[in-house]
């Protein structure tokens, strides 16, 4: 095992690891935005109000899932990916106090009970949080590296998107932003995972991936039912969609041919994650050297427009 860290032997993996360092944020950085968000809340119907609740119910335990597989993951060969995903649990930490924030700011404390009967209630979040600890027992480390590719890539997609949806309705501007910098650190780390998995001496067969990428699609398909993502103003269709969509995206960072083969389907998708972050971007493309840490550390109010060049 290398313990020492000049020279640098993947450009890649230290690449990564020093766009998420620049990226470094924590949860009081945002916690005064987000409960501005309760005027906002208050003013959604009961059905949005429950899917608000659902979902949160939901993120209120989902880092510390990751954090778990995190935990039971095979040590990576190369330094700088130790160095990555030392600093990914650090960071998820973050977006799992952000999410505790968000929480106080808009469910009463004698309402708090609802959240945790809401994750225990509902047959979608625990059927998605057991598809991804299933991958802490796996023997096979690219089975447990290629799980948390599609953790990182698939199984949170539908939710971001949502959020991101909001944003264009100018509703709940706190934890939009927070959104956008938590979209940002997890592109990080489905971007590193998926290079993770392409620098394993034994990678699976094709097939092999094939079921456990759609395994996350299925249960985050199952997982967009139940949230009955209509209530928003968007197409249940569109969003089972946009997660097969973004399954293709992994697959294609694992350096394997799409499967899907399907398209886009939100045209508003790319400018709402830029106007999160007022910077021009693109929602699948964005690198974090856009918006280093010293944009973290304010809220943004520059807008970008249909002029500007994605």
């Amino acid at each position: 095992m290398r313990f020492h860290l000049k020279p640098i032997q993947d450009e890649k993996a230290w690449s990564l690891y020093k766009q998420q360092q620049a990226c470094l944020w924590s949860a009081e950085e945002v916690g005064g935005e987000l409960k501005r968000d309760l005027a906002d809340y208050n003013k959604m119907d009961a059905e949005q109000q429950r899917w608000v609740r659902y979902v949160l119910s939901f993120f209120l335990i989902a880092d510390a899932i990751v954090l778990s597989l995190l935990d039971s993951l095979p040590q990576a060969d190369a330094l700088e990916s130790r160095m990555f995903l030392a600093i990914q649990a650090a960071i998820e930490a973050v977006h799992l106090e952000t999410y505790s924030l968000w929480a106080e700011a808009i469910v009463p404390a004698n309402n708090s009970a609802e959240l945790h009967q809401l994750i225990a209630a509902s047959p979608a979040i625990q059927a998605k949080k057991d598809w991804i600890l299933s991958f802490s027992h796996d023997p096979n480390p690219a089975v447990q590296v290629l799980g948390l590719c599609c953790s990182e890539g698939i199984n949170f997609a539908s939710v971001f998107a949502a959020f991101f949806f909001l944003r264009t309705k100018n509703q709940c501007q706190g934890l939009t932003f927070a959104n956008a910098l938590i979209w940002r650190d997890e592109s990080l780390h489905m971007r590193h995972s998926c290079h993770w998995y392409r620098q394993l001496k034994e990678r699976l067969p094709r097939q092999q991936v094939l079921k456990i990428v759609q395994g996350a699609v299925e249960a985050e398909q199952a997982f967009v039912k139940e949230s009955v993502v209509e209530v928003l103003g968007l197409s249940q269709q569109d969003m089972l969609t946009f997660v097969e969509y973004m399954a293709d995206f992994v697959l294609d960072l694992l350096g394997e041919d799409k499967h899907y083969g399907v398209e886009q389907p939100f045209h508003w998708l790319d400018l709402a994650s830029a106007q999160s972050m007022g910077v021009k971007t693109n929602f699948f493309e964005a690198m974090p050297s856009e918006y280093a840490k010293a944009s973290a550390a304010k809220r943004p109010d520059t807008f970008v427009t249909n002029d500007d060049d994605f």
